[in-house]
């Protein structure tokens, strides 16, 4: 059986967004993210629930420390 980290993963990118864009997307479109710093994340996968719902598992594909 595999184990599992979680660890808190900080990065600044520069946004061109109001404020209740950026909450849209990272509450409730969470699978654009990869289209708004693609060179960063590459991808996210709702693996259970629905996108922006309390309780649903995604993964985050991205690259750390480039």
């Amino acid at each position: 059986m595999a184990a599992s980290a979680v660890e808190k993963i900080e990065i600044d990118v520069p946004i061109k967004a109001t404020p209740q864009q950026f909450f849209e997307v990272l509450c409730n479109k969470t699978h654009h993210i990869s289209n708004v710093c693609p060179d960063v994340v590459k991808g996210i996968d709702l693996h259970e629930g629905d996108w922006g719902t309390e309780g649903s598992i995604i993964s985050w594909n991205y690259v750390f420390g480039k």
